[in-house]
C-alpha cells in the first residue's frame, strides 16, 4: 500500500469532460479512520468510546499517562504522527467543488449519515438544475471584399436532476448512537427521480452586410437529449445476499421521449438587431440531400419485458449494411471513436429519438431479482471463486425464461516480497477462469469459458 496518494481521473480527453481529483498524507491512515467509522453493535461502540477516553487520557499533558512523559521517563525518544489530511477537487457541470478534509472531518461521518438517514426517512426532495456552456468560441476576421467574416461554436447545455428519495434501514441508521455506522442488515430505498441532460452543438458560418444589418449564415444544429423520469425502489437483504429492485416510469400511462440526438444544417439570412433565433427567420431554409430521408421504425420490448419502446430513425446517409459500418470505422482513429463516437465528417440532416409507448405497454413495471451472489476467499490460499445467478421471466408465456449461470475462480500466488532470493524461485503468474451458461427453458445450455 503506497504511504501517499494522489489521483486524477478524466472522463475524456475534452476540457468540458468530468473531472476527479484527490491526494491524501498517508494511505493507511486514511483506510484505519474509515473502518474505524464502521461499526457492528453496541460492544463495538463502547470500545470505540473507551478508545477515544485513552486516546484523551494519554495526549491530556497532566495525566499520569501522557505518553510524552512516560517517553521521558524511560528516556524513549517519541515520533509523533502525523496529521491526517488530503483533498478531494471535482469538476462537473463547468463548476469546480474543492474539500479538503483531515482526520476530525472523517471522525464525523457517523454523525451526518445519521442526520442524512433522519432527513431520507419519511421522504426529501431534492433539484439541482444547472444551465452553462461548455465551450464558446467566437472568431473574426476581414475578408477580401471588406465585410466581416464570424465563425462561432457554442454548446449550451442543461443538466436537471430532481425528485424524492426515501431510505429505511435495519438496524434504523437514524437511530444510531453518532459515533459508528451500523451495517445495516436490510435496506428499503424508493426514489422518483426525473433526469434531463440536453446539450446543442452549434457551428456558424457566415459574413455580415453592414449596410442593411444583415448575417449571411450557413450553420448546423446538433442536438442531444436525455429524459429519464425513473420511479424506482430496491430492497437488500444482506443476510440472505439478495437483491430486489422494481423500476418503472413515474407516470406510467404516458409517452416518455427517453433518447433525442438530431443533426440539422440549415442557411438563412438573419437581421443582426434581430433577437430571435435563426430558426424563426423567414429565409430560413433545411439543407437536405435527399428530397426524402430514409426512415425506420422499430417496436422492441412489448413481449419480452411488457415495456413498449419506439425507436424512430430518419438519415441521409446510406448505411444498410454491415460493411458500411466496417468501413466507417477504419477511416477514424480508435481514441477518435472512444472520446468522439458521434463525430462525422459529413454535414447531413438526421433524426434518432426512442420513445417509452404507453399504449403497447402491457406491464407498468419491471422487477429484477438476484437470486444468488456468492464470493470467496481467503488469505492463506490463493484461490478465489464467485458465483453469480440471474434468471429472466417474460411478461408473456410465449417467450421463453432465460437463466444464466457464471462461475468464476481465479489464483494469484503469494509472492515473497522481502526475500528477493526466494521471491525470484516462485512462479508469479495469475491464473483465471470463467464459465458461463446460458439457457432456456427446457433447452440445452449455451456455455462460453474463459481462461487467461
Amino acid at each position: 500500500m503506497p504511504p501517499k496518494l494522489k489521483a486524477n481521473v478524466r472522463a475524456g480527453q475534452r476540457l468540458s469532460g468530468p473531472l476527479f481529483g484527490a491526494m491524501t498524507s498517508s494511505v493507511d491512515d486514511l483506510l484505519d479512520a474509515l473502518l474505524k467509522q464502521i461499526g457492528e453493535n453496541e460492544y463495538s461502540d463502547q470500545r470505540r468510546y473507551q478508545s477515544t477516553e485513552e486516546y484523551q487520557d494519554s495526549e491530556n499533558p497532566d495525566s499520569s499517562w501522557n505518553l510524552n512523559k512516560i517517553g521521558s521517563e524511560l528516556n524513549i525518544k517519541t515520533i509523533m504522527a502525523e496529521q491526517l489530511e488530503g483533498n478531494m477537487l471535482f469538476q462537473l457541470a463547468a463548476s469546480e467543488r474543492f474539500f479538503a478534509f483531515d482526520n476530525h472531518t472523517i471522525d464525523a461521518i457517523p454523525s451526518i449519515v445519521k442526520a442524512a438517514a433522519s432527513a431520507f426517512q419519511s421522504g426529501n426532495s431534492f433539484n439541482f438544475t444547472k444551465f452553462y456552456n461548455q465551450e464558446a468560441v467566437t472568431v473574426g476576421f476581414p475578408t477580401a471584399m471588406g465585410l466581416p467574416f464570424l465563425f462561432t461554436f457554442n454548446t449550451p447545455t442543461l443538466l436537471q436532476i430532481g425528485g424524492e428519495a426515501r431510505i429505511r434501514t435495519y438496524p434504523d441508521l437514524a437511530q444510531g448512537s453518532g459515533n459508528s455506522i451500523p451495517v445495516p442488515s436490510v435496506v428499503n430505498a424508493s426514489a422518483d427521480v426525473h433526469f434531463v441532460y440536453s446539450t446543442k452543438i452549434e457551428g456558424q458560418i457566415g459574413f455580415v452586410t453592414p449596410f442593411d444589418h444583415r448575417q449571411y449564415v450557413a450553420a448546423v444544429d446538433k442536438n442531444t437529449q436525455i429524459n429519464l423520469p425513473i420511479s424506482a425502489s430496491v430492497d437488500v437483504d444482506m443476510e440472505n445476499a439478495k437483491i430486489q429492485a422494481t423500476l418503472s416510469p413515474i407516470n406510467s400511462d404516458r409517452d416518455y421521449q427517453i433518447f433525442h440526438c438530431s443533426s440539422k444544417p440549415y442557411t438563412t439570412k438573419h437581421e443582426i438587431i434581430n433577437l430571435k433565433p435563426h430558426n424563426q427567420d423567414g429565409d430560413y431554409h433545411k439543407l437536405h440531400v435527399l428530397k426524402e430521408p430514409r426512415q425506420q421504425q422499430a417496436i422492441f420490448g412489448e413481449n419480452s419485458t411488457g415495456m413498449a419502446f419506439r425507436l424512430n430513425y430518419k438519415n441521409e446517409k446510406e448505411f444498410n449494411s454491415t460493411s458500411w459500418i466496417v468501413e466507417e470505422a477504419k477511416k477514424k482513429d480508435p481514441l477518435v471513436l472512444l472520446y468522439f463516437p458521434w463525430a462525422d465528417d459529413t454535414i447531413q440532416y438526421s433524426n434518432v429519438s426512442l420513445t417509452y409507448d404507453a399504449r403497447r405497454s402491457s406491464t407498468k413495471a419491471v422487477k429484477f431479482t438476484v437470486a444468488l451472489a456468492a464470493v470467496s476467499s481467503s488469505p492463506v490460499d490463493e484461490k478465489s471463486r464467485a458465483l453469480f445467478f440471474f434468471s429472466h421471466q417474460p411478461a408473456f408465456s410465449s417467450e421463453k425464461p432465460v437463466q444464466a449461470y457464471l462461475v468464476a475462480e481465479s489464483k494469484n500466488p503469494q509472492v515473497s516480497w522481502m526475500d528477493f532470493n526466494k521471491a525470484i524461485r516462485e512462479d508469479p503468474k495469475s491464473y483465471f477462469n470463467a464459465q458461463l451458461n446460458l439457457k432456456e427453458w427446457n433447452e440445452t445450455d449455451s456455455q462460453i469459458v474463459v481462461n487467461v
